[in-house]
């Protein structure tokens, strides 16, 4: 499966959540890729560093910023393994229209903050033109998936309840109550490579987090 972390705004956490999903992807016996798109290469260089602590199982990357090259590429090296999961930079680029064009499944990470939410526009409105290509192009839609990170501690924060119903004026964003809260245990297993279930105990509420996330971008698969 091709899953694209992505958003046209920077900071929210894309990064942390690809290196989370490729490494409990891996963990699961699945062949994957890693496809880095962002400029500062933060998913390639956390790869990086598994790779030299020699962490099994291991996980593939590449690192292309580029669109045309990245959309080459990844189209050709996706049919070598089991997932790819693509992480561009947080802004509306060729590459991640390519991307968008590739994937089978988007999912689209926003924090429960006033900027967050007002970029959701710039975004659906793209997601809009990628649906329209690919419907002329005779491809299937594009699932999308949107969800909280760096949620707020507490179901009955009023920032994450604020946060999810504006996703009421964007239809082309699929709301999915998965989010993953503000804690150290996400970019501190990912600045490692790895995700929580390498680095926390099992019933650490990070791992159920994750564990949720993961079965609605991939519905059992």
């Amino acid at each position: 499966m091709l899953v694209l972390i992505g958003n046209t705004k920077g900071g929210v956490g894309k990064s942390v959540e690809t290196i989370q999903i490729a490494a409990a992807r891996a963990l699961q016996g699945r062949n994957v890729l890693v496809a880095d798109g962002d400029r500062q290469g933060t998913s390639s260089k956390a790869i990086g560093v598994r790779m030299s602590a020699e962490i099994a199982p291991s996980i593939a990357c590449v690192h292309f910023t580029k669109g045309t090259e990245y959309h080459t590429q990844i189209r050709h090296q996706a049919k070598l393994y089991d997932d790819v999961i693509m992480d561009c930079g947080g802004h509306d680029s060729q590459t991640l229209r390519y991307a968008l064009g590739l994937a089978d499944v988007v999912v689209v990470p926003y924090q429960p903050r006033p900027f967050d939410t007002w970029a959701l526009e710039q975004l659906s409105e793209l997601i809009d033109e990628v649906q329209a290509a690919r419907l002329d192009a005779g491809r299937p839609p594009l699932r999308v998936i949107c969800h909280l990170n760096s949620a707020d501690p507490g179901i009955n924060s009023q920032d994450n309840i604020d946060a999810e119903k504006v996703l009421v004026h964007f239809p082309q964003l699929t709301f999915v109550k998965s989010a993953l809260v503000r804690r150290k245990a996400f970019p501190l297993s990912a600045a490692q490579g790895m995700c929580v279930f390498e680095t926390m105990p099992a019933g650490d509420k990070s791992c159920d987090e994750l564990k949720r996330l993961l079965k609605h971008i991939f519905q059992g698969e």
